[in-house]
C-alpha cells in the first residue's frame, strides 16, 4: 500500500484533507508526458477510485486532484488520448516503503492539467507555409528536423509572420506537412520503417503533436515507440 496525500474540497466527501491508504490497481502514462492515469483501491474509504498523478521538475510524483473529470473521460472514450500501461511497482518503487504521495492544489479540468504539464512554444508561418522560430529578436528558418524536435518537447501554438495572428488551420496542415515531408523521406527505410508524426489534440490555442518511430519487427508486425 501507499500513502497519499488528499486535498481538502468542500463538499466533496472524497477530498477530505486527509492522508489515505491506497492499493494500485493500474497505472497508465498519457501520451507522452510524466502524467499518469492511476486506479487504485482507496483503504482508507473502502472504495475504488481514478486520479491522475504527474513527475514534477524535482521527479517526485503528486497527486493532480480535478474538480471536473468529464473531460478526461470524454478525451479517452473519443480516442483523443494515447494511454500505455506501465508497471506499478516500476512508477511507484520507492513510494512503497512509506514515502508519501503529496497533492497540488485542485485544477478546474484536464484541459488545465494538460496545459500545465508541458510548456508552449509559438511558431511563424510565412505566406509561402515555411516556419520560423524566434529567439533573441531573430527569426530562423526552421528544417523538417529541428520541427520534430520542437514536436517532441512542445506543444505548439501557430502565428502568422505578417501580421503577427492565429495562422488558419489549413494552413498549419500544409506548412507542417511540407517541412517534415523531406527529414521523414530521408529517414524512411526502403521497409518501410521510420519516423512520423500526429496531432494528438488541441486545448485552445495549443496542438499537441506526438513523434513516432515506426518499425518492422522479427516477426514482420508493425510496431511503432513515442519519442521521447
Amino acid at each position: 500500500m501507499l500513502e497519499m496525500q488528499y486535498p481538502y474540497i468542500e463538499g466533496n466527501i472524497i477530498c477530505d484533507g486527509r492522508v489515505h491508504r491506497i492499493t494500485p490497481r493500474t497505472v497508465f502514462r498519457i501520451e507522452d508526458l510524466e502524467l499518469y492515469l492511476l486506479n487504485y483501491f482507496d483503504e482508507t474509504l473502502r472504495t475504488e477510485c481514478t486520479t491522475i498523478v504527474q513527475r514534477n521538475r524535482n521527479g517526485e510524483l503528486v497527486k493532480v486532484p480535478l474538480i471536473d473529470y468529464d473531460s478526461v473521460t470524454n478525451m479517452m472514450r473519443t480516442g483523443r488520448l494515447r494511454l500505455t500501461e506501465v508497471p506499478v511497482n516500476e512508477l511507484f518503487a520507492e513510494y512503497f516503503s512509506g514515502r508519501r504521495i503529496e497533492t497540488l492544489k485542485p485544477v478546474k479540468d484536464f484541459p488545465q492539467c494538460l496545459t500545465q504539464a508541458r510548456a508552449v512554444i509559438i511558431l511563424y508561418i510565412d505566406n509561402m507555409g515555411n516556419i520560423y522560430m524566434k529567439t533573441d529578436g531573430q527569426w530562423h528558418l526552421l528544417s523538417g528536423e529541428a520541427l520534430m524536435k520542437i514536436m517532441e518537447s512542445y506543444d505548439i501554438e501557430w502565428h502568422m509572420l505578417v501580421p503577427d495572428t492565429l495562422a488558419p488551420p489549413s494552413l498549419v496542415n500544409i506548412a507542417v506537412s511540407r517541412t517534415a515531408a523531406g527529414y521523414i523521406a530521408e529517414n524512411t527505410k526502403v521497409n518501410g520503417d521510420g519516423i512520423g508524426y500526429e496531432e494528438r489534440y488541441a486545448i485552445g490555442n495549443a496542438h499537441h503533436y506526438s513523434v513516432h518511430s515506426k518499425y518492422t519487427d522479427a516477426n514482420g508486425f508493425t510496431r511503432m515507440t513515442v519519442k521521447p
